[in-house]
């Protein structure tokens, strides 16, 4: 049996330890007047009252004199602020955990409202009201159900969007395997994100229905059918000319942040971003359904 070399592990646990001191002191080096004036700002301020109504204003919650404990997420509010201000970005921002839940509560009420029915004799109408894991997941179940018919109508009145993964998928059931769904343009680098599922939705045509509302991951589920599908008649008012992304990440005591970190352009280079998608045929009415039906279908 091979002999433990324990001079060996010593050198070995001795290094890493200082590799992690070393870490750490460049981090408190570089962060140094940061963590001294939050230190002194918690600790050494006078007038306590203006603190508590501040934490209150922007995070909604009595810190119960912890202000050095949530100071980390007062600052990221008001940069957030700053950012949304000054550089109209109104999708760089902070939940506190009231907000996360309230959010969470309200997308999955929103998902339930997804059905899909028969709308005329040769055509299926699916009300997709999001994109998330759940609507997917009933869309998947449908499958079979839409490709009965000829016709596919999908309304996207009022979908503001969603995860990029569902919509990734989502598309892929219409397009097919290695086709390029988006285009991400990021600071450093640009990437074609392409499907990675077998075509399974078959239906001879597809309209699709958007207002003003339809925003981010609907216009991008739009333009890419658009651009890579031959059948595709979208009708509707102008959507909204969300064509940018956000990355959300957790942080501690409930927070979350989101912030926009990508520029997305169609699968034939194009971005919607300020502009939306022009219909194809402009209805601004209630009836859009009787429209679409009487109007287009027969």
């Amino acid at each position: 049996m091979k002999k433990f070399n324990f001079k060996k592990a010593f050198y070995i646990i001795l290094a890493i330890s200082l590799v992690l001191i070393l870490g750490l002191g460049t981090i408190i080096f570089l962060n140094v007047d940061y963590i001294m004036f939050k230190y002194f700002i918690t600790s050494k301020y006078l007038y306590t009252d203006t603190l508590d109504q501040l934490y209150q204003n922007k995070l909604e919650i009595d810190v119960d004199k912890n202000y050095f404990k949530y100071f980390d997420n007062l600052a990221i509010e008001s940069l957030s602020d700053l950012l949304r201000l000054t550089g109209n970005d109104p999708y760089t921002y902070q939940y506190t955990p009231k907000e996360h839940d309230d959010y969470v509560i309200w997308r999955e009420e929103k998902a339930k409202q997804t059905t899909i029915m028969q709308f005329t004799k040769n055509s299926s109408y699916l009300l997709y009201t999001n994109f998330t894991p759940d609507t997917y997941d009933y869309l998947l179940s449908k499958i079979d159900f839409i490709n009965q018919f000829d016709t596919l109508v999908i309304d996207l009145q009022g979908n503001g969007g969603g995860d990029l993964d569902v919509l990734f998928d989502l598309c892929g059931l219409f397009v097919g395997n290695d086709q390029t769904i988006t285009i991400e343009s990021t600071r450093t680098f640009d990437k074609c994100i392409t499907s990675s599922l077998k075509q399974q939705i078959f239906v001879d045509n597809i309209y699709i229905l958007i207002d003003n509302h339809s925003a981010s991951a609907s216009e991008s589920f739009v333009v890419c059918l658009n651009d890579l599908l031959p059948n595709v008649t979208i009708v509707g008012t102008t959507s909204y000319g969300k064509g940018i992304g956000q990355t959300k990440i957790n942080l501690t005591k409930g927070f979350y942040t989101k912030a926009t970190t990508l520029e997305w352009l169609s699968p034939n280079g194009y971005s919607i971003h300020h502009i939306g998608i022009t219909p194809d045929y402009y209805y601004d009415k209630e009836d859009i359904l009787d429209y679409v039906k009487y109007g287009l279908l027969e």
